[in-house]
């Protein structure tokens, strides 16, 4: 908006925030600041990330007060039993918790992400080399093409007739398609027109 993108605004606030009930007054209130063209109203002045972070993290020191029966041990604890990640283990050992530790909500940069991510990508690289070798073509055939039944096609006119030709998602979301994708959508009724 600051650059006078005001049309491109109003459609991202579409794209964002669809007909659900629970954001209409949000909607509205971004909708009114689009119309008046003017990127410096007071709502939008009065964000900043600095009052966000200052607000989560007095949000979450409220719920560690309320919940001080060490919520994150026991969500901890949950998980590792799911897994079956040695259970006793963790009951063996003594832990010790700091509660309200302000230095924990603080957000520190990691050192040497890059250097895990280009291992993790070589790890990820050999694995599929091996997955290749011991599968052979199993793999590299992908997905067979699948035939398309008439209940297929009788669906894929109804969705037309109701949203419009080009409106493949919402057709693809109301339709029973059986593993299709908008494409295939598209590409059936391109043939089907060819057909008639």
């Amino acid at each position: 908006m600051e650059n006078g993108y005001f049309k491109e605004a109003a459609e991202v606030l579409e794209r964002i925030y669809t007909d659900s009930d629970s954001n209409k007054p949000l909607r509205m209130k971004l909708a009114a600041v689009i119309r008046s063209k003017d990127p410096y109203v007071p709502l939008l002045q009065s964000f900043s990330y600095d009052l966000l972070i200052s607000k989560v993290k007095a949000y979450i020191e409220l719920f560690m007060k309320e919940n001080e029966t060490n919520y994150l041990i026991q969500a901890a604890t949950k998980q590792v039993e799911s897994n079956g990640l040695g259970a006793t283990a963790l009951q063996n050992k003594t832990v010790n918790v700091e509660e309200n530790d302000k230095s924990y909500l603080e957000t520190k940069r990691r050192p040497h992400l890059g250097q895990k991510h280009r291992e993790r990508s070589v790890l990820q690289s050999l694995n599929s080399l091996q997955n290749l070798e011991a599968h052979g073509d199993a793999l590299a055939s992908g997905r067979r093409r699948q035939r398309w039944t008439y209940k297929e096609d009788l669906e894929l006119k109804s969705g037309i007739r109701k949203f419009g030709v080009g409106n493949w998602a919402k057709i693809l979301v109301h339709g029973d398609f059986n593993n299709r994708t908008s494409v295939m959508l598209k590409d059936r009724w391109r043939t089907l027109c060819r057909i008639k």
